[in-house]
């Protein structure tokens, strides 16, 4: 009788182990599954920071920009994901120090340049990263470059 009883206290003890495991499997898919991570402005700035590597080498910007550049392959960028995601922008403005634009590129969601001067509260817009910096020309050192960065990602489906 003594051996029935002992097993009838394991068997309480097995199962009670087996739903607190259970539980805490549970309780932990759950609360992982309930955190919102929202990685879009590190994808803003490492968009930005793949132009800027691409475009300036040592504190020049790189000639073959005002001839026939092709961003995507240059810059190595997925022109896929530009173009059937709908969650990037990437815009590339370089001027003189005078203000006058030379050459502009945009590609990915435009609409995502505006959202990144506009502040809300109520609605979700883009996270962006906006870098301005100089360079000089580099087959003419004398000549200096303004160039304005914009990358921008948002988490929208």
């Amino acid at each position: 009788m003594k051996k029935r009883a002992e097993e009838e206290i394991y068997s309480v003890m097995w199962i009670f182990a087996i739903v607190i495991i259970g539980a805490a499997i549970v309780g932990g898919v759950w609360i992982f599954m309930s955190y919102s991570l929202n990685v879009s402005g590190l994808e803003a700035n490492s968009l930005a920071n793949q132009a800027i590597y691409c475009l300036i080498d040592n504190g020049n910007l790189r000639s073959y920009f005002f001839s026939d550049f092709d961003i995507y392959s240059k810059c190595n960028i997925n022109k896929r994901i530009f173009e059937h995601s709908n969650k990037f922008y990437l815009g590339i403005e370089v001027s003189k120090s005078d203000g006058n634009i030379l050459k502009a590129i945009e590609i990915g969601v435009k609409d995502f340049k505006n959202q990144c001067y506009m502040k809300s509260s109520e609605v979700v817009l883009a996270s962006c990263s906006i870098k301005t910096i100089y360079a000089l020309n580099e087959s003419d050192n004398s000549e200096m470059f303004t160039i304005k960065i914009i990358g921008a990602s948002t988490n929208g489906v």
